[in-house]
């Protein structure tokens, strides 16, 4: 016993820091940019996969560490990540259901956050744990055959964060812009009857966290009208009504700008539309834009190839001959 005492600076006990370097060794495996065909050929014989690894390697740690010890929830943020990222990977994802990956991170994420709670886990940077939330909502934005399933898991999880933001007083877990943009385009990949309400909400909601929304955010709402199932029920004024927003917005301060892309977002939903008006609608907002970018030449509101077809699609359901000829 003396003499195991003695050697036991020989094998000095691993620290959290060890077990983190193993879990991001593994993960960095799952980085995009290393998916190919020919790593994909080796990832498919793995007997275990980086992201199940990075797992065995977390549960190791907590196994280990002393209960009167607290984690560093960053480590298991990593975890989250590699799960997140074995979407990329052909070879993980073809053998298995197609929200898989998805919730199996979305599952960790719960975990870890039920341990903040119980006070196992704490977060060295209050960011970690929005960056967590993140990287499983990226997840579902990536689904584009998730539709309805996606979505709602989606808007669940940004209802989860914003409950776990309330109950710590404001600390952690705090929605940013880069998660409500998520949370809108897995909207607008749903197709679902209700996606364009869906993300008028969301938009609504960033006011509540100080979060003014951006041409991206209101971009992905108007397309959540364009690929909506259900779009004919809607009135495409609705659609114009954000564009107004983000009219008055660059009016105001210029925080925004209601660029060719809003512009075409708007046009295309009248052309969705059976009024016999949409076209005239669609050549005064082209008229709009053109205006735009002659009085202060900037590339961000000139006219492009979808404006005009756009416009042109338009017209071809309920144009006139004189509308035709305004848009030329």
């Amino acid at each position: 016993e003396d003499s195991s005492r003695n050697l036991q600076h020989l094998f000095p006990s691993p620290k959290q820091e060890h077990y983190d370097a193993l879990i991001q060794c593994w993960g960095e495996c799952l980085q995009n940019r290393y998916s190919t065909a020919a790593s994909n050929l080796v990832m498919k014989k793995l007997n275990v996969f980086p992201h199940d690894k990075a797992s065995d390697i977390l549960f190791q740690m907590e196994n280990y560490i002393s209960d009167t010890k607290q984690i560093d929830g960053a480590i298991s943020s990593n975890v989250v990540w590699a799960w997140s990222q074995s979407i990329y990977w052909p070879a993980i994802y073809k053998n298995e259901s197609y929200l898989y990956s998805p919730m199996a991170a979305e599952k960790m994420l719960k975990r870890t956050m039920d341990q903040y709670e119980l006070g196992r886990i704490y977060f060295q940077n209050n960011t970690s744990a929005t960056k967590m939330y993140n990287f499983v909502l990226r997840s579902y934005s990536k689904m584009h055959k998730g539709g309805k399933t996606a979505m709602e898991r989606s808007l669940a999880l940004l209802d989860d964060m914003k409950q776990r933001y309330d109950q710590s007083g404001g600390l952690i877990a705090r929605p940013d812009d880069f998660s409500f943009g998520l949370v809108l385009r897995t909207i607008s990949n749903s197709g679902t009857k209700d996606a364009f309400i869906q993300a008028e909400s969301i938009l609504k909601l960033m006011g509540k966290f100080g979060l003014m929304p951006r041409e991206k955010h209101y971009l992905a709402a108007m397309r959540a009208f364009l690929l909506s199932a259900n779009q004919n029920d809607i009135d495409p004024a609705s659609v114009e009504s954000i564009l107004d927003v983000v009219k008055q917005r660059y009016k105001d301060d210029m925080s925004v700008k209601p660029n060719a892309a809003i512009y075409s977002a708007c046009v295309s939903a009248y052309a969705k539309s059976n009024s016999s008006k949409s076209s005239q609608k669609a050549v005064l907002l082209l008229e709009e834009l053109k205006t735009l970018y002659e009085e202060t030449g900037d590339p961000d509101f000139r006219p492009d190839n979808v404006m005009y077809g756009a416009v042109l699609d338009s017209i071809s359901k309920n144009g006139t001959e004189e509308s035709v000829n305004q848009s030329m």
